[in-house]
């Protein structure tokens, strides 16, 4: 193999290089561009429908913040109820007086009935702000 061989070896190489790189920053080109247009669309702005509506973009944020506020209430009724459950049962399990066993036996519908209260007051809100957001619309 000749000097001249291995040349042109060479510049085929680098042509095939020059080639596999463009045809990369192409795609890299087609990917920020499809980005972009993503973050125009509405997928990413979630907020811009309300500039057109009766509720301003602050309200929204309430309405967001309440949802996250009754989710986490509800959250903590749940906690109260498996809590109280565990109580009861594990009261009822190792009471050596009957007193003692007697709250545990309430402790356990008391902590189902507060997961019920939990579930009925989360549900009852929810509907409520549904149909706030419903109306903005």
């Amino acid at each position: 193999m000749g000097e001249a061989d291995c040349q042109k070896k060479s510049q085929d190489c680098l042509e095939e290089f020059h080639g596999i790189q463009h045809r990369f920053w192409i795609f890299r080109v087609k990917q920020v561009v499809m980005f972009l247009l993503l973050v125009q669309s509405d997928a990413m702005k979630p907020y811009e429908r309300f500039k057109k509506s009766q509720l301003i973009l602050r309200d929204e944020l309430a309405i967001d913040r309440t949802l996250l506020a009754n989710e986490t209430t509800l959250l903590a009724y749940m906690r109260l109820s498996i809590s109280l459950t565990i109580a009861g049962v594990s009261i009822v399990h190792f009471a050596m007086e009957e007193w003692f066993r007697t709250i545990g036996i309430l402790c356990v519908p008391l902590g189902i009935g507060a997961g019920m209260v939990g579930w009925w007051r989360y549900n009852k809100m929810e509907k409520e702000i549904r149909a706030i957001r419903k109306k903005s619309r």
